[in-house]
Parts: structure tokens; C-alpha cells; sequence
């Protein structure tokens, strides 16, 4: 899905330059390199990020563990990645907000994991029942 938007947005972008300066693009080895440029500036991230942040981060991220007593490995996990990535684009949208008014509060999480607990345990008792009414059931274990 992202490549179409990609695609979409390069071609749209490349047709509109044509149209507005349609003799720099009559030569196709240009036109791939209108492409070229366009999914390097496309992917290019808006800023180099200096290394006081970065050392900001890495200090942020070492906290995180020792004060909550986590694995090293915590700061590579996908979900804490993708909280990451959340509140970025929040403040990407948003601008600079406080950290309060982005994160949910512990009652919010809480309530949001009851109604998830509810949904499992719900689908749970459905495959419970499809055990009792067939009399069958398997499990595997993927072992790496």
C-alpha cells in the first residue's frame, strides 16, 4: 500500500514538472533520474539528528531500564518501538507537546486491558465449546 502512495506521489510529482517544464523531460534516461532523486529525497529523513539528542535519547533509554529494573533488550522490542513511534508522529502532527497529555493514564490502560481480557476469554470460551461439541483438539509448538 505505502509503494502505490509512493509511486503515485513520484509520478505526480514528475507529471507536474513535465507539464510545467516539459522540455526537460523528453529524454527517458532523465526522467529515471527525476525518479531516482525523488525516492532518494522521498526516504531522506527532514533532519540529521545532532549527537546531544541522540546522547539525550541513549541516556532516556538507559533510565528506562536500570529504574524499571528491564532487560537490555527491552529497548529493542517492537511494541516499545512502536509506542516510540506513536508519540512521534503526535509530535510530528502537533508540535512539542508534554509528555502527560501524549501517554494514557494508568486507569485508561487498565480499563482498555479489561476489555481485552473480556475478548479473549470470550473467544476462548467459543473455542471451548468447539472442543466439547467435536471432542478433537490439537496443538503444536513452533520450536526455532
Amino acid at each position: 500500500m505505502i509503494w502505490q502512495e509512493v509511486e503515485q506521489l513520484i509520478y505526480s510529482s514528475i507529471a507536474t514538472d513535465a507539464i510545467l517544464n516539459p522540455k526537460q523531460h523528453t529524454n527517458p534516461h532523465h526522467q529515471a533520474l527525476c525518479i531516482n532523486i525523488s525516492l532518494v529525497h522521498f526516504f531522506q529523513p527532514k533532519c540529521k539528528i545532532p549527537a546531544q539528542l541522540k546522547e539525550k535519547v541513549c541516556d532516556a533509554a538507559l533510565d528506562f531500564i536500570v529504574h524499571d529494573i528491564r532487560p537490555l533488550h527491552a529497548i529493542e522490542g517492537k511494541d516499545l518501538q512502536s509506542l516510540v513511534s506513536a508519540c512521534i508522529q503526535i509530535g510530528a502532527k502537533c508540535g512539542n507537546v508534554t509528555v502527560d497529555t501524549i501517554l494514557p493514564s494508568r486507569s485508561t490502560v487498565k480499563r482498555k486491558l479489561d476489555d481485552k481480557c473480556k475478548l479473549v476469554k470470550a473467544n476462548l470460551a467459543e473455542v471451548q465449546k468447539a472442543i466439547a461439541d467435536y471432542g478433537l483438539f490439537g496443538m503444536t509448538s513452533d520450536i526455532n
